[in-house]
């Protein structure tokens, strides 16, 4: 599969180097789309996978797409305006990753991440670079509980149509918030879970 990237050229199969305003023709003539922070083949789907390669595609073996930017890959909400990475490993990613996105500085286990299509059954984790990394819809859900500001009943109501629409598990982001004890707002997105359980349940 052909990409290309935000730089100053492309590099299609077989070596030919495109330039910005080659790239620019091709969408003008619908031969290829953008996505997050590259361009794509029309006849290439905006599966999840594509969607993370093209959020961390600048360190593929570091960076993990979170937050909003997670809930878009996903399919639960429109493409944020400025996407939203953390990094695994101590070293943090910086000049072009740093300059394209935010980066954010959250504890990320294995049993985080999100195995997306088409990865074969049993992919190990240290393979799951080749197609981008992106947490789990319950973990970014879990994150948004916490850290989102304002009004909790307006906050249950996001979350709750989230978590309809990804037919996600209320329990794993409830653990998933429980097991944080060093992450800011701890309480709250628990408070906040509590909320979101009884409104399910109404």
């Amino acid at each position: 599969m052909s990409y290309f990237g935000n730089s100053l050229v492309g590099v299609m199969d077989g070596g030919a180097r495109l330039s910005v305003a080659e790239i620019s023709a091709m969408r003008l003539d619908g031969e290829v789309y953008r996505l997050a922070e590259l361009t794509f083949p029309t006849d290439s789907p905006a599966t999840p996978s594509l969607k993370a390669l093209s959020v961390c595609h600048t360190e593929p073996h570091k960076l993990v797409a979170t937050g909003n930017s997670a809930l878009w890959i996903h399919g639960l909400t429109h493409e944020p305006t400025r996407h939203e990475v953390t990094f695994i490993g101590h070293t943090r990613p910086i000049d072009l990753t740093e300059r394209l996105r935010d980066i954010r500085e959250i504890k990320i286990d294995t049993s985080d991440l999100a195995v997306l299509l088409p990865h074969p059954p049993g992919l190990p984790i240290d393979q799951l670079h080749m197609h981008g990394m992106v947490v789990t819809a319950e973990r970014a859900i879990a994150d948004l509980a916490r850290e989102c500001d304002g009004d909790d009943a307006d906050v249950v109501e996001s979350l709750v149509t989230l978590i309809t629409r990804g037919k996600c598990d209320v329990s794993l982001i409830s653990s998933t918030i429980e097991k944080a004890r060093r992450m800011p707002h701890r309480k709250r997105g628990l408070r906040r879970i509590v909320l979101v359980r009884q409104r399910l349940s109404d």
